[in-house]
């Protein structure tokens, strides 16, 4: 893959006042997409705690200028994510949680996958526990991050057991807009059912994590969307199998709907509202104007995201 920042990051060799300019637009957006990018992020915190120690001037302060992180740590996280979320499982050496909680946690929109929980909890658990330097407003939150958005890739059931820490419960506690993206299981459900005939038009079903999970712990929550393929039929089937790219809907309805005893298993068109069923008439749809490529086993959620085709 292209590396996304190569014009930026070759401004900065230029001098030193290319580099002061380039590096709040290079770190507004963070894009840490395998644990090798991780690795990276944590190497140059350290260099600029070295720097920031010698009063270099290639010291730069990250936290105030990161606004978005995407985290997919990969396929399988180095120990079990339940693990992780145990008291003594958070002080792994190779992992400065110390440098990453304050850029990572200064983010307003933070997305990630179940693989990586450990990450945020550890970066939550060296927040509540410390008196750590943000650039957080005290004044007028008491916590310690910034983040209101909270994307979530694939499967998400493991992110809830963040609420078993009071770090974690706390930090569920204050987002205040949920993203939620298809795995590709569900994207295929998705495609299968318009093809077949078994979903209409304005028909969606949730995933099934999405019914399955304690949205109560999310006391600040405001508004849930979920992302999916746009499909116009008639679609040959074996192109997504293969991969295509298609425009995303995103469907965005109060944070209420899901707080009943009985979660909505499904999105109907008004006629065909009752139990277990959102109306679409209490559904903002919105299409992106670019497209994600999709293929059954993969898809692009992250350039999206970086592209704000999500908003």
């Amino acid at each position: 893959m292209e590396n996304p920042y190569a014009s930026a990051l070759a401004l900065c060799r230029v001098s030193k006042l290319f580099r002061r300019a380039a590096l709040p637009k290079i770190l507004h957006t963070i894009s840490l997409s395998a644990p090798h990018s991780v690795t990276a992020f944590l190497h140059a915190l350290q260099m600029q705690k070295a720097y920031a120690q010698k009063n270099h001037h290639l010291h730069f302060e990250y936290a105030p200028h990161v606004h978005r992180v995407w985290i997919r740590y990969g396929p399988h996280s180095p120990a079990p994510v339940r693990h992780r979320l145990t008291r003594h499982a958070l002080s792994e050496p190779e992992m400065d949680f110390g440098l990453l909680a304050p850029v990572l946690l200064a983010a307003e929109s933070l997305a990630l996958n179940f693989e990586s929980v450990f990450l945020l909890m550890g970066c939550l658990h060296y927040a509540w526990n410390s008196d750590m330097a943000t650039t957080i407003d005290h004044a007028r939150s008491p916590l310690r991050w910034n983040t209101k958005t909270l994307t979530i890739a694939s499967d998400a059931m493991h992110l809830f057991l963040l609420r078993i820490r009071p770090e974690g419960s706390a930090f569920l506690a204050s987002i205040s807009h949920v993203i939620a993206l298809s795995d590709p299981t569900d994207s295929n459900l998705h495609i299968s059912g318009r093809h077949a005939g078994e979903l209409r038009s304005g028909d969606y079903k949730l995933p099934r994590w999405m019914t399955r999970a304690s949205w109560a712990s999310f006391t600040s929550l405001q508004t849930v969307s979920l992302a999916l393929p746009h499909i116009i039929l008639p679609i040959n089937f074996r192109y997504v199998v293969g991969g295509m790219n298609l425009q995303v809907e995103l469907l965005t309805f109060s944070a209420s709907l899901m707080m009943d005893d009985e979660v909505p298993l499904e999105i109907k068109a008004s006629t065909e509202t009752g139990h277990g069923r959102i109306s679409l008439d209490d559904v903002r749809v919105t299409l992106s104007r670019g497209c994600v490529h999709f293929c059954a086993s993969y898809h692009d959620w992250e350039k999206a995201w970086a592209g704000r085709l999500l908003g």
